[in-house]
């Protein structure tokens, strides 16, 4: 499995795929960010992590659907709780996305479908 966590905002998607540090800009960047993807590993060992946050991961939650792309949304609650037994403190997009990539990464979760 390929691990990806992503801190959806307003205005971009901070993704952290285990190496590298990487944004895209919201809707519009989805076609860079599939591309990434699409050089990096099969979409069927793909999986993303990441919070809801309303209006705003919908099309995140909708791009996996359509790709085929398992995807996990983590209760925030249980994200910050998670962070917090990490000893973090400082809240970045970057931080987030990193913390959600942990959380998967070592944490025993079941992959739902985004459907």
């Amino acid at each position: 499995m390929y691990y990806i966590g992503i801190d959806v905002s307003k205005k971009d998607l901070s993704v952290f795929d285990g190496k590298k540090d990487l944004k895209f800009i919201n809707k519009e960047g989805l076609k860079s960010f599939k591309k990434y993807l699409k050089k990096k590993v099969n979409f069927s060992d793909l999986v993303i992590t990441f919070e809801p946050t309303g209006v705003y991961s919908l099309y995140l939650k909708e791009f996996c659907a359509k790709n085929s792309i398992k995807a996990y949304i983590v209760n925030p609650k249980k994200s910050h709780n998670f962070t917090r037994a990490l000893g973090k403190r400082s809240k970045t997009d970057k931080i987030d996305a990193r913390i959600l990539y942990q959380f998967h990464k070592l944490i025993d979760l079941k992959v739902s479908s985004s459907r």
